[in-house]
């Protein structure tokens, strides 16, 4: 994971969830947590002592890290369609589509 690349990391145990790692980083709890992007970037709208850090330089992740899904049951006839839906999608509108759905999320503090 990534959080093991990070050099002298204090790894702790798993949270339940963003929420209760937002209090224990507002508490003093935690010094840091590792997010994907749409919550690193709502926890520093939502929180003016957060601030967003990008693991770039050296840092490796696998594509299943990195990727959105789409949830269904499965075998579901949907996934096809789905999934031919989602290829129409370009990388740039993809990342507009995020991006306007990060504005558009409750803070969730």
């Amino acid at each position: 994971s990534v959080i093991d690349q990070i050099p002298g990391v204090d790894k702790q145990a798993a949270m339940d969830n963003f929420p209760a790692m937002r209090v224990a980083l507002q508490a003093g709890t935690i010094d840091a947590y590792v997010s994907e992007l749409p919550e690193a970037i709502s926890a520093q709208a939502a929180n003016s002592d957060f601030v967003m850090v990008k693991l770039t330089d050296g840092f490796k992740a696998s594509p299943e890290d990195t990727q959105t899904a789409v949830g269904v049951k499965k075998d579901s006839p949907l996934t096809k369609e789905i999934n031919e839906a989602l290829k129409t999608i370009s990388s740039e509108e993809r990342q507009q589509i995020m991006q306007d759905a990060i504005k558009n999320q409750p803070a969730a503090e």
